[in-house]
């Protein structure tokens, strides 16, 4: 993807593909919320995982410090995942925001 450009993240709540935009160089302006189907323009995406106990026992310390760390950054949205497998079990947080510069 062009550096600069512009994406839209998918309705369904891919988030891999939109932290892969943005990483890209890419600005998400908007994803519709799949289940109200409203729209929520973010300029950027901050993932936090865990997969080891007292790592997810310790996440929402993390995202709760980051959020005190930026508070230039308002957020918009957030989807809380968890996926395992026979032996993991990772839990993860995802936040969507936008900078006050926006």
């Amino acid at each position: 993807m062009v550096r600069g450009s512009v994406a839209r993240a998918p309705a369904e709540g891919n988030v891999r593909r939109a932290a892969r935009l943005l990483a890209g160089g890419a600005r998400v302006i908007a994803s519709p919320l799949p289940v109200s189907g409203e729209v929520v323009v973010f300029t950027g995406v901050k993932v936090f995982s865990a997969t080891k106990a007292r790592d997810r026992d310790e996440l929402g310390t993390q995202v709760t410090r980051w959020c005190r760390e930026h508070p230039e950054r308002t957020i918009v949205d957030r989807v809380v995942l968890q996926s395992s497998d026979s032996e993991f079990h990772c839990l993860s947080v995802v936040v969507f925001y936008v900078d006050a510069a926006g």
